[in-house]
């Protein structure tokens, strides 16, 4: 007879309960949330941020993905600010043009 696994299991439509009577699947979600940081604190973050050698763990698309998703809105989008970036990276093929609306 196979040994049946619990992904095989839960596959199956089984309910997998733990010895305290609660869904094993309730307590494997509540651990991944604390893998995966979706209870990261804000001090995490910018510790996370701040470590270069965490960071250097990103790969290009994670890094490409912080960076297109982190502000919060077209007003965050100004010229000092692109301007600043673009130095820091040696941009000097781009230049950012503000237009005023009135």
């Amino acid at each position: 007879m196979e040994k049946l696994g619990i992904q095989h299991l839960l596959k199956q439509g089984w309910k997998v309960l733990s010895f305290w009577g609660q869904d094993i699947n309730k307590k494997i979600t509540i651990l991944l949330n604390k893998i995966f940081f979706l209870e990261m604190t804000r001090d995490d973050f910018m510790n996370f941020f701040r470590n270069d050698e965490k960071l250097n763990e990103l790969s290009v698309a994670d890094r490409i993905e912080v960076f297109s998703t982190i502000l919060l809105g077209s007003s965050d989008f100004k010229k000092k600010l692109l301007d600043e970036i673009f130095s820091d990276y040696c941009v000097t093929h781009l230049e950012v043009i503000e237009v005023s609306n009135g």
